[in-house]
């Protein structure tokens, strides 16, 4: 069972950092940086062990994997 409270506080952190990197003139692409794109619009991708590195440095792997299984459980 993942923590919910966990999830918005790490998806919140993960917002702001990709936020950061905008105001510090990083470009985000649809290409490259899809995850970030959608985490802006608050929303997860869960792609199972297919998560990019920004991704698991924010949620960790094994949450985010947590995650996709109780999501597809459900």
């Amino acid at each position: 069972m993942v923590d919910a409270s966990d999830v918005l506080q790490n998806l919140f952190a993960f917002q702001k950092k990709t936020v950061k990197a905008l105001e510090n003139n990083e470009k985000l692409t649809i290409e490259t940086s899809v995850y970030e794109i959608m985490a802006l619009m608050n929303i997860i991708l869960l792609k199972p062990e297919q998560n990019n590195k920004a991704m698991i440095d924010a949620f960790g792997g094994a949450v985010l994997n947590n995650l996709h299984s109780t999501t597809i459980e459900k």
